[in-house]
């Protein structure tokens, strides 16, 4: 009898340990299955990112764009174009249209024709000494009342020099100035708000959720 229950025994903790085993190894497979459908959408994600950031790239330095410098209350100045190194970009002289959807905060209209609409705060430009401007320094309190007021400008431009021409100038000085002492200027604006761009790309709204120093080293690349 005591033979009978000792097998019995044995076999009953072999089935036990059996079950115990094939519990355990369903976990792991289940573990498994879980890491690799982690990994499957991690690998896509960062290639849906690389593929929006890509696109964003090539599609913003070619396409026709729209930057509205403001104050937090109200536009200041506007330029258009491709804003590439050899082209001169276009200032909007009417700024109602362009004010009215700035103050609704819808840009449909402006879109229909820019490629994007960015809205640069005149923050961004608060470390910058001073610009040039035809041979001469004019600081930023200076440049930024130029982009103001139109007749301030008018009174200090030799009457060969167009308003437009030297406003636009102004304005692409300020902001070429701003970046090459700060490149991570444009991390830190589209994190703080001072930069805007409307219908902003997937890839910059991840970028907003990283760390400076992770997002700078993404924006280099």
């Amino acid at each position: 009898m005591n033979e009978v229950l000792f097998i019995l025994l044995i076999i009953m903790s072999v089935l036990g340990i059996g079950l115990i085993f094939s519990y355990i190894w369903k976990i792991i497979k289940m573990m498994w299955a879980v890491v690799g459908i982690f990994l499957t959408a991690l690998f896509l994600f960062n290639i849906f990112i690389y593929y929006n950031a890509s696109s964003f790239s090539s599609d913003f330095a070619t396409g026709e764009k729209l930057i509205i410098v403001h104050d937090g209350t109200k536009v200041l100045s506007a330029i258009e174009g491709t804003l590439a190194e050899d082209e001169t970009p276009k200032v909007i002289k009417n700024l109602n249209a362009i004010s009215g959807e700035y103050e609704a905060n819808n840009y449909k209209t402006s879109l229909q024709d820019h490629y994007k609409v960015v809205l640069i705060h005149t923050k961004i430009y608060a470390k910058v000494k001073q610009i040039e401007l035809l041979d001469q320094n004019i600081t930023r309190a200076e440049a930024i009342q130029y982009i103001r007021d139109d007749a301030a400008l008018q009174s200090m431009l030799p009457p060969d020099v167009d308003l437009y021409d030297a406003k636009a100038a102004i304005l692409m000085a300020l902001t070429n100035e701003v970046f090459e002492k700060d490149p991570s200027v444009l991390i830190k604006g589209i994190k703080d708000g001072s930069i805007q761009i409307v219908e902003e790309p997937f890839f910059f709204q991840f970028l907003r959720y990283l760390p400076d120093s992770i997002s700078e080293k993404i924006i280099k690349q």
